[in-house]
């Protein structure tokens, strides 16, 4: 296994790289590479996990590395960096197309690659992570073997169903094998647990239009086309489409689009923190906890009336650089989001005090120290904490610590976590009570809620649990937990966060700690009550598995003989 480090910007690291690895302390053998042909040569040859880019933008060379490795070895972003300290909106949201979305900057890119190469190394130590599995899968289906693939899909277990990058492997097993309904079942799962994950869109859409579902394969390439419209080979699949479909105008559009994106392109178009963590059947049961459905908040609540759908999905824009946010105004607008700009903090500063319940939340690329600064905080200060819009602010700075009302995210970043954090400032009590349902332990309604973000339980102990997100939460915050199940298990609802740390080998993620113990209560009291739930949920998870074998093998019974 090795860690490809690849240098498209024509600097001097093809002569110094080897001095400069000696500080990074990886645990895999490096191998360097300055072109496409070398690169695609040892992904085509080795096992590389780590894959790391210096590149200034998106080209066809790194188009074409970028999808080599996902067909080698699958969309693994946690193993992807790309060394770019102020990548462009729409170089970000090119890379995204692979699930990449880990920038580093170019003056501390070596701690930050070998941290990620630690971090690596650990998943695939463990032969029972999803990310073992899944890769493994990924590449089995490059062999084109079928007893390894069908060894590999065995070994995967129910993973698909619970983890949207093992679903996303196990329909390209299928796809492998000539099963296209079953791979678009796949795409679809994955896409139902990640909205987010392009590589599983695109295949769903390719594989629509494998099988004749072309209204359904234009309608998934052009949502995805408005998010990224300078993508060349969503181009050539909407043309392909529209072939299909008879439409030969609009596919000509498509493919001139296409053309002037990469000239020659229209040739080819129409070809197709370490904490105690559960173990056993507690495990289990979590792993397999339902995804909690977050598209059709907001609309009805348990009761049928309807309620508060929010705040507008509209973000204040301050960055001093224009062509910037103009690119982000373009690629956000894909995901139903409109940024309005701010050329200056006191522009942001007037937008705010004149319409606060009119935005949804605040982007400020830096926060510098001087009188504009001031004059922001004290506009924002004077507000109504019930309709003051939160505030997101980019920041290099690496211990930037957020706070209830603002919430740091360090550049460089990717497209992923900025849309994540954006979506959550959309998201108001009414809403998050709608989802809790009429059972909850306690009733939020009416009580504002900063932000919300996707998070799942990675630990339980004697006091409370661990959660783990890609979010800064802050030490001190309530968090409403909205998931009814674990509300139940727990048996409440608002949790305080205590212990708040990022993982040494993936800073964008943090574990916070938080207690749900009733007071007076004895740790052990309440981990006796913990445990017993636990093994009796786990346990009906297991009947229920052995009763729709049992099914299974009746029904099997009952058919004909061939």
């Amino acid at each position: 296994m090795v860690c490809l480090l690849i240098d498209l910007t024509e600097s001097d690291l093809a002569t110094t790289w080897q001095d400069k690895i000696v500080s990074m302390d990886v645990p895999f053998k490096v191998l360097f590479a300055a072109n496409a042909e070398e690169a695609t040569a040892i992904i085509n040859s080795s096992t590389v996990a780590p894959l790391v880019i210096h590149a200034k933008d998106m080209s066809p060379v790194l188009q074409e590395i970028l999808r080599a490795y996902q067909g080698a070895f699958g969309p693994m972003g946690d193993f992807q960096v790309i060394v770019n300290s102020d990548p462009s909106p729409q170089f970000m949201a090119s890379v995204f197309e692979f699930a990449v979305e880990q920038f580093a900057a170019e003056d501390s890119w070596l701690a930050d690659v070998g941290a990620v190469c630690r971090a690596v190394q650990e998943k695939l130590d463990d032969t029972v992570s999803a990310e073992y599995k899944t890769m493994k899968l990924v590449m089995s289906v490059r062999s084109a073997d079928a007893d390894q693939i069908n060894e590999a899909k065995a070994a995967m277990g129910d993973l698909a169903s619970y983890d949207f990058r093992a679903a996303y492997a196990s329909g390209k097993a299928s796809e492998a094998s000539g099963n296209y309904d079953e791979a678009i079942a796949n795409y679809r799962n994955a896409t139902g647990m990640n909205k987010l994950f392009r590589p599983v869109s695109t295949s769903l859409g390719e594989a629509c239009l494998i099988t004749g579902k072309v209204d359904e394969a234009i309608a998934i390439f052009q949502k995805l086309d408005r998010s990224n419209p300078r993508d060349v080979d969503r181009k050539a699949n909407l043309a392909a489409s529209f072939v299909e479909k008879g439409d030969f105008e609009t596919a000509a559009k498509y493919a001139a689009e296409a053309e002037s994106l990469d000239p020659g392109s229209s040739d080819e178009i129409f070809n197709f923190f370490p904490v105690s963590r559960i173990v056993g059947k507690g495990r289990a049961w979590l792993e397999k906890l339902p995804i909690l459905n977050m598209d059709s908040v907001g609309t009805t609540a348990p009761s049928g009336t309807s309620v508060n759908t929010g705040p507008p999905r509209k973000i204040i824009f301050y960055d001093p650089n224009e062509t910037r946010f103009t690119g982000f105004k373009e690629i956000l607008g894909g995901y139903d989001i409109e940024l309005i700009y701010a050329k200056s903090l006191n522009v942001a500063a007037s937008l705010i005090a004149r319409d606060a319940d009119g935005f949804g939340g605040i982007y400020i690329h830096e926060m510098l120290n001087d009188s504009s600064s001031a004059e922001w905080k004290n506009t924002y200060g004077k507000i109504p904490s019930s309709s003051r819009p939160p505030v997101i602010c980019g920041t290099t700075a690496a211990g930037a610590k957020s706070t209830d009302s603002l919430r740091y995210i360090k550049r460089p970043f990717g497209m992923g976590i900025l849309v994540e954090m954006m979506e959550s400032t959309f998201t108001r009590a009414s809403k998050v009570a709608a989802v809790a349902g009429s059972g909850s332990a306690i009733s939020i309604t009416g009580t504002p809620v900063s932000l919300q973000a996707p998070a799942k339980i990675v630990g339980l102990d004697e006091t409370g649990g661990v959660l783990q997100m890609k979010f800064p939460v802050a030490k001190g915050s309530r968090v409403e937990i909205v998931h009814p199940e674990i509300v139940s298990l727990i048996g409440m609802q608002t949790v305080v966060i205590t212990p708040v740390v990022s993982l040494p080998n993936q800073p964008d993620v943090v574990q916070a700690r938080f207690e749900s113990i009733a007071p007076g209560m004895s740790k052990a009291k309440y981990w006796v009550k913990i445990s017993k739930i636990l093994a009796e949920r786990a346990g009906a998870i297991e009947a229920a598995a052995a009763s729709a074998a049992a099914l299974e093998v009746a029904l099997a019974a009952d058919e004909p003989a061939a």
